[in-house]
């Protein structure tokens, strides 16, 4: 209750009563319910809450009083005719957890509350939030990628300046290959480094673009390298 008050700090408004009511999905006489993933849920509207449904009821009972509204404007003000008292009164009578009275000496839970008044029928039935099933995108649809640009000198470069990552990662595409292809002995063609001769009017060669899936990603991270990953990083070089 104290941080339901503070949440009123920076206004003018006084709170007088609050009354705690549980936190819940509900469906009301004539409003339609679904079944979906197991659950029951509210078709009609599927925001109906049991806090609504008890705010309608203290609004039935501020009618029959007429503390609700101001005749001559026809506005909804709540005013009582002598003192608050008459409202919080309407308020004890609506169905909740507990009932807190609040004034300047502080919070206190209120001991007039009885747990509210029982309407005949007890109308309202417990909902769930609707659930989707889950959709399975297709194997790569709209997985995020990366490009990987490999020329045959930068196979020759990683070859040279890092052999030990270079024979890490041939390694790894040959047991990937090894892996899918059980009782084979024959390995992926592997790029050897090669010496060439270039001039300057020479064109350098074209770049190789490789697009790897997250899964793809995921499985390099890992150490798992599958074959079409090995043949779309080597193949062709």
């Amino acid at each position: 209750m104290v941080l339901y008050k503070n949440y009123w700090l920076p206004n003018r408004g006084t709170i007088f009563a609050a009354l705690r009511i549980q936190k819940k999905l509900v469906a009301l006489p004539g409003q339609r319910a679904g079944e979906s993933q197991g659950e029951e849920y509210n078709i009609s509207r599927g925001n109906q809450t049991l806090v609504l449904a008890r705010e309608a009821e203290f609004h039935t009972e501020l009618d029959k009083r007429g503390l609700r509204w101001q005749s001559e404007r026809r506005n909804e003000l709540f005013q009582p005719r002598q003192k608050v008292d008459e409202l919080i009164s309407a308020m004890r009578t609506v169905r909740g957890e507990d009932m807190y009275l609040f004034s300047k000496d502080g919070i206190r839970e209120d001991p007039s509350y009885r747990g509210g008044r029982t309407r005949t029928p007890d109308e309202v039935r417990e909902m769930q939030s609707r659930q989707l099933p889950t959709r399975t995108a297709a194997a790569g649809a709209r997985a995020p990628y990366v490009s990987l640009r490999l020329s045959p000198q930068a196979i020759e470069a990683l070859q040279k300046d890092d052999p030990t990552k270079y024979a890490l990662l041939v390694e790894i595409v040959h047991a990937a290959f090894r892996k899918n292809n059980p009782g084979t002995d024959r390995s992926p063609t592997t790029p050897q480094a090669t010496q060439t001769q270039t001039t300057q009017t020479r064109d350098p060669p074209p770049l190789r673009t490789v697009a790897f899936t997250r899964t793809q990603r995921e499985n390099l991270r890992l150490g798992r390298v599958t074959r079409s990953m090995g043949d779309a990083l080597f193949g062709g070089l």
